[in-house]
């Protein structure tokens, strides 16, 4: 990024955070690919989109996914879809930086978006879901919403593994459903929880767009992850597989790093 690009993108940054504060623009999505498909199982789903791990840093955000991997990192849905164009890439970044300046504000905003959300679906005849990190990994995010609202059904993914694990079964209200996504790093832990029961997993698999995943991934048996984002249907102890994404860059630093899994590795259809 030449440097009047960088002046144009700082300040369009600076502007996007000054107005989710003002409640001009909302902070949480619901156009997010994979929640939309959770309408097939009668759910609508709402979102927030922070930047992944350090990215906000240099704008004045903070370090969103602190359990992050350098391939979990490389291979980051940002790298994905719509996720890529700089707009997005603006919006994700301000809205970090506008919880960082001020939470009580931004948790404020976020919670009557939420409100309404609810409201208008359950008049419709759908249930409500909330996914509080769909590129980050914020623990207590999804866990003060799932206090607040009984009503919606809460739902993550986590590498904070220990910090989950504590937080079981004494802080977490029912309504509040965690999966442990495995990194080129934590497999022990992981399995440990997942063969326990505890809670569900997530695993990225090297296979393309429409090709069959891997029917079982360490002794674990997997379901196809990428059908909807209704994970709270996901059995403790089952692994959700996700094809890989992104561009030839974040895949291959996902297939280097270990993070995607080939489906020839030992550890799948055992």
């Amino acid at each position: 990024m030449i440097a009047s690009q960088a002046i144009e993108f700082r300040e369009a940054v600076r502007l996007k955070v000054a107005r989710y504060l003002s409640g001009d623009l909302a902070i949480a999505t619901t156009s997010n690919v994979k929640i939309l498909k959770n309408v097939e199982v009668g759910y609508k789903t709402i979102g927030v989109n922070f930047a992944p791990a350090e990215s906000s840093v240099p704008y004045g955000g903070f370090n969103t996914c602190q359990g992050s991997t350098p391939g979990c990192r490389g291979g980051c849905l940002r790298f994905a879809g719509h996720n890529v164009s700089g707009m997005a890439g603006i919006a994700r970044i301000a809205r970090t930086v506008a919880y960082n300046v001020d939470p009580w504000s931004f948790m404020r905003l976020l919670k009557s978006e939420i409100k309404r959300f609810e409201a208008r679906e359950k008049k419709k005849g759908f249930k409500v879901s909330y996914r509080g990190n769909l590129l980050s990994d914020l623990v207590w995010l999804s866990m003060e919403i799932a206090q607040e609202f009984p009503g919606i059904q809460c739902v993550d993914y986590t590498k904070r593994i220990g910090t989950v694990e504590r937080m079981i079964p004494v802080h977490v209200p029912a309504n509040m459903s965690w999966g442990l996504s495995l990194s080129e790093s934590n497999f022990a832990d992981w399995h440990r929880c997942l063969v326990a029961g505890k809670f569900w997993g997530a695993v990225v698999f090297d296979v393309a767009k429409g090709q069959p995943l891997p029917e079982s991934f360490a002794g674990l048996p997997c379901i196809d992850g990428d059908v909807h984002d209704a994970r709270w249907l996901t059995p403790k102890g089952t692994i959700a597989a996700l094809r890989i994404k992104g561009t030839k860059k974040a895949k291959a630093i996902a297939r280097k790093s270990g993070f995607a899994i080939d489906p020839g590795d030992p550890r799948c259809n055992v």
